[in-house]
């Protein structure tokens, strides 16, 4: 997580490449000659830094299209097929044209479009959300429908992210301050615009090696969407359902096979 290699960046760049690295793939405080630590940069570096590492601690069963699931499992795709974790936009919308040369926002995974922050606070940052209803990450109640470039004052606390619709993505309990836990226990489900008859199966990754916790099968029929655990061992404590900009939210006994919201 880089702030400018050499000297003692001010807190405004801190607190923005705080933003974008822990929205990569590899995070890590780092400068050659100078501490990059939260706590040199005030009460609110930390209080920014703890907001983003939460955030990422509850990724690892993350980033989740199709049968692709987390960031974890995205170190397992990664491994096997080559697929970059953190892709430029084109690679993910290859026949969208304008996501040709985008070379300042990107996706993390298949599921998430970041948009690091590059100019003054205060000034308007501008970044492209292709075809389809987007989702916000951190304020859900919040979409857009691409394809459609966005113009906005990011406040300094803020990184802008995206979830694609059609996406899945299996959360871990917050709070937990560390990476390492069990993937599959407390996994909250939330599902993004799926579309009519479709259905995708997610592999929820075990965290360790490259062992498989379980799969949940995910299908919307006749205004019905199901979350099923059909292989395994997951726990499910919640589902989240985001639709037509709304959201509908059922908690799950961990013993529940299978899950119903309708819409």
């Amino acid at each position: 997580m880089l702030t400018s290699r050499q000297g003692h960046p001010p807190p405004e760049i801190y607190h923005r490449w705080v933003a974008y690295g822990l929205f990569s793939s590899h995070s890590r405080l780092h400068g050659s000659s100078s501490y990059r630590v939260p706590w040199q940069y005030g009460e609110e570096a930390a209080t920014y830094m703890a907001k983003y590492l939460d955030a990422k601690h509850s990724e690892p069963t993350n980033h989740i299209v199709g049968s692709l699931a987390g960031r974890s499992d995205q170190a397992l795709q990664s491994n096997k097929k080559g697929h970059p974790i953190q892709r430029a936009m084109f690679l993910e919308f290859l026949s969208d044209r304008t996501t040709h040369h985008l070379d300042q926002q990107y996706m993390l995974g298949p599921s998430l479009l970041v948009a690091p922050v590059f100019v003054p606070d205060g000034e308007e940052s501008e970044y492209y959300l292709p075809t389809g209803r987007w989702t916000s990450f951190f304020h859900p109640a919040r979409t857009v429908v691409g394809p459609v470039w966005v113009k906005e004052v990011v406040p300094i606390d803020e990184i802008p992210v995206w979830v694609r619709p059609g996406s899945v993505l299996c959360l871990g309990p917050p709070g937990k301050g560390r990476p390492d836990y069990e993937h599959a226990e407390d996994v909250s489900l939330q599902i993004y615009e799926i579309a009519e008859g479709q259905s995708m199966s997610v592999e929820v990754p075990v965290g360790k090696g490259r062992d498989i916790a379980g799969v949940i099968k995910v299908e919307r029929k006749e205004n019905v969407v199901s979350a099923t655990v059909t292989q395994g061992s997951v726990g499910l404590s919640a589902v989240t359902l985001f639709a037509n900009g709304r959201s509908l939210n059922t908690t799950v006994d961990k013993e529940t096979k299978t899950t119903t919201l309708r819409l």
